[in-house]
């Protein structure tokens, strides 16, 4: 089952005769932390407490990121194993596309990416406000926000006019999958500032373009590209954010990226999800 989103579903595999141990739990990600939230009414709390008597009797789980399955360990009794897996295509290693900035100003500053949605969890302020005032090169803020809570896109939109003078242009539109390469292509760095596991897709896609990535050294997707050799910093510390990769830093990320983001990666994780 991917997700854990469904309550009907979650009930029905309850009360129906299933061989658990053959069901696996293919996690997106907000089906996980969701349950570690603990700010949540009575029903809430009750669809969490049944949520966790099916995964108490699952036989799998898999992600791409080992760190959720240890957090979900650290917070309930598991008799599910683990089998990684890089779960999508949209994780595949992408080819570079193009080299060229979009317009003369962007040649003139560092294109500073910030989050890849509306969702409130990319805490796009919070970034901002660490990026220093004073830099070796000036920088245009590019900020994803075609698709989420479009209150909160105002908020930020609304922030970025009346408290800062960075230059800044929100993508309101959705961009096909050639376009949206070609965008992250023009980037310099991306700063993902998500208090938990999210938006791999577009990390793994930016990294194997050579960009340089900052995500919070206390997320899970941040010790995972560590440990395979991956360099990626802390969004904690944006002090040297006009700094761009050494040469060595970006052929070594694209390199790791490329050996385990493919298409025989992703075969083979599947093969194992269902051995």
């Amino acid at each position: 089952m991917h997700g854990m989103f469904d309550l009907g579903l979650v009930v029905l595999m309850l009360v129906l005769p299933v061989d658990y141990q053959k069901v696996t739990w293919a996690i997106w990600g907000g089906d996980l932390y969701d349950l570690f939230k603990t700010d949540k009414s009575r029903f809430r709390k009750m669809c969490d407490w049944i949520k966790r008597l099916l995964i108490k009797r699952i036989g799998f789980v898999t992600t791409t990121i080992p760190g959720d399955y240890q957090l979900l360990k650290e917070h309930m009794k598991l008799k599910a194993k683990y089998v990684e897996n890089i779960m999508y295509p949209s994780h595949f290693f992408r080819e570079y596309v193009n080299d060229k900035k979009i317009d003369a100003v962007c040649d003139k500053k560092t294109v500073v990416q910030i989050g890849n949605s509306c969702d409130p969890r990319n805490n796009h302020i919070d970034a901002i406000e660490r990026i220093p005032t004073t830099l070796t090169k000036p920088i245009l803020l590019t900020l994803p926000m075609s698709y989420g809570n479009m209150d909160y896109r105002a908020h930020v939109f609304s922030y970025l006019e009346k408290k800062t003078k960075i230059t800044f242009n929100i993508l309101k539109k959705y961009l096909t999958f050639e376009e949206y390469n070609a965008y992250l292509s023009t980037v310099d760095v991306a700063i993902f500032n998500h208090d938990r596991q999210q938006a791999v897709g577009n990390i793994i896609a930016l990294i194997s373009l050579g960009k340089k990535v900052y995500i919070r050294s206390d997320v899970t997707t941040y010790t995972y590209l560590m440990k395979n050799n991956i360099i990626v910093f802390d969004a904690y510390d944006l002090s040297d954010v006009s700094v761009p990769l050494t040469e060595l830093e970006r052929n070594n990320n694209i390199s790791n990226v490329r050996k385990l983001f493919n298409k025989e990666c992703l075969k083979e994780s599947w093969f194992n999800v269902y051995l």
